[in-house]
């Protein structure tokens, strides 16, 4: 018989219980692995242009919901100090795949 594992905690970033924010905020790299693992991708100019678009898109998508997650720890107060500047960060990684985006729609 395995191990069971603890049941993911319920809820809002702004739960009383600690390791929800713990969890969200890795949930929220997790996100930007994906979107950073994306952007590598669509980078590679031996694909086509249709495939690194599609990308490029999915990339902003996954960056996209890892500054929702940063964002709602931050108002609802529970951003460890250490990630003070990842909504920053995402915000210009979301730019970044805007830019290309329109680079290869032109």
């Amino acid at each position: 018989m395995s191990p069971r594992l603890p049941a993911p905690q319920q809820g809002r970033a702004g739960d009383s219980a600690p390791t929800n924010a713990v969890y969200l905020r890795n949930i929220g790299l997790c996100y930007e692995n994906s979107g950073s693992a994306l952007a590598r991708l669509a980078a590679d100019e031996t694909i086509s242009r249709a495939q690194r678009i599609k990308d490029w898109n999915e990339a902003r998508s996954w960056l996209q919901k890892a500054l929702g997650i940063f964002s709602e720890l931050r108002d609802r107060g529970r951003l460890m100090p250490a990630d003070s500047g990842q909504a920053a960060k995402f915000t210009a990684r979301i730019r970044e795949c805007d830019d290309a985006i329109a680079q290869l729609t032109k």
